[in-house]
């Protein structure tokens, strides 16, 4: 089986070795994004040291019950009408905890990656979900009361959601390939998600209640993925690479209208900004380096705001509401105890560069410390 950290590094190693890299000159901590948004962004700690958050007082990390296997979804019924079913009791998480993310670690014998939330200072760590399968790709609702994400816990990935607390899983998808990626649109109605298939992957929207299920792009061979709703609601963003195409493309909402937004292989998981006027994405910044960027919603002016201090990977974004800072997955850092096992964790950072700030490092003992984290719209 495909595992979703197989889905991180393999298009990227693929592109290394099939596409001409680009040089991106690296900048200095200091260096601000274009964003229009003056000195006010410029409020974090910009030493060298990376401080370590603690747990509120009190606040550690409840387990939950686990749930037995094949109680954590249900099975789409004829007509597309998707059904909650039976679900495991967690703690409450504080109404504060605004950041989902997905891990391994505290879940049931035999389980694997499970869906945390946290306080944007990383501490309330609670989990909202314990299935015998993997549980992973959070995306908040536009209202911040629900997570939509993609789990295996009936044998095959397919696009879930269910309260912000873990409670009313619902299944809104049954198809044969893996779905994986989920994006809301603004008016919370439509999930757009990617369909991972042998040799290639396609886009599709369905309605939050499991019905009309629609795919927006059929390509033989070309693998679009990473689906982000523009907060307009006019179009799409994703990624797309294979058979000569490769970068940041957009797209209407029904499919149509595509267009190249910022070329290159190593370049993924595009998010625009809360206004509209930018996109944060990873790319490759040297040889051995993914860096997290932000360019304006044109493909121009790209700028990098990440600096990996050792040979690996910040990748996948996602912006606070107030488009001040972004949220990352961080790996392969010198600071983590075993290096060569690939250890992620949750980092925070200014959009000009600076304060970054470890969310899960050092504060779990989880074998993967957070990935894929996704910052609710609801502050």
């Amino acid at each position: 089986m495909i595992t979703r950290r197989s889905r991180i590094w393999i298009p990227t190693l693929l592109a290394l070795l099939t596409l001409t890299c680009q040089t991106i000159t690296a900048p200095t901590q200091s260096n601000a994004p274009d964003t229009g948004q003056g000195d006010e962004n410029n409020s974090g700690d910009q030493s060298s040291q990376i401080p370590t958050p603690t747990l509120a007082s009190g606040q550690g990390v409840t387990i939950p019950t686990p749930a037995e296997p094949g109680t954590g979804g249900g099975v789409q019924p004829p007509g597309g009408t998707a059904v909650a079913t039976q679900n495991t009791q967690f703690p409450t998480p504080p109404p504060t905890a605004r950041i989902a993310f997905y891990a391994t670690g505290f879940t049931m014998p035999g389980g694997g990656l499970e869906i945390f939330v946290m306080n944007p200072d990383g501490t309330g760590l609670t989990p909202v979900s314990n299935s015998a399968g993997d549980d992973i790709d959070p995306a908040w609702s536009p209202d911040g009361r629900q997570i939509a994400f993609a789990s295996d816990r009936d044998g095959n990935y397919e696009i879930y959601i269910m309260n912000a607390d873990g409670s009313n899983p619902i299944r809104l998808t049954n198809s044969p390939e893996r779905d994986l990626d989920p994006t809301w649109s603004p008016d919370g109605k439509k999930i757009a998600f990617s369909t991972i298939f042998e040799g290639a992957g396609d886009l599709q929207v369905v309605n939050v209640d499991g019905s009309g299920l629609t795919r927006l792009t059929n390509t033989a061979m070309i693998t679009e993925s990473y689906p982000d709703w523009s907060p307009d609601g006019q179009s799409i963003l994703f990624s797309k690479y294979g058979q000569g195409f490769a970068g940041i493309y957009a797209m209407n909402t029904d499919g149509s209208n595509i267009r190249l937004i910022l070329a290159g292989g190593v370049h993924n998981d595009a998010k625009w900004s809360p206004d509209g006027k930018y996109i944060a994405y990873w790319g490759q910044a040297t040889p051995c380096t993914t860096e997290v960027f932000i360019m304006r919603a044109d493909g121009s002016n790209s700028r990098q705001v990440t600096i990996h201090p050792d040979c690996g990977g910040n990748q996948h974004p996602s912006w606070s509401p107030d488009g001040k800072q972004i949220v990352y997955m961080s790996s392969d850092r010198e600071l983590d105890p075993e290096p060569n096992q690939h250890e992620e964790n949750i980092y925070v950072i200014n959009i000009d560069g600076s304060g970054e700030t470890p969310l899960t490092h050092g504060v779990t003992t989880m074998n993967y410390g957070g990935l894929y984290p996704d910052w609710s719209p609801v502050p």
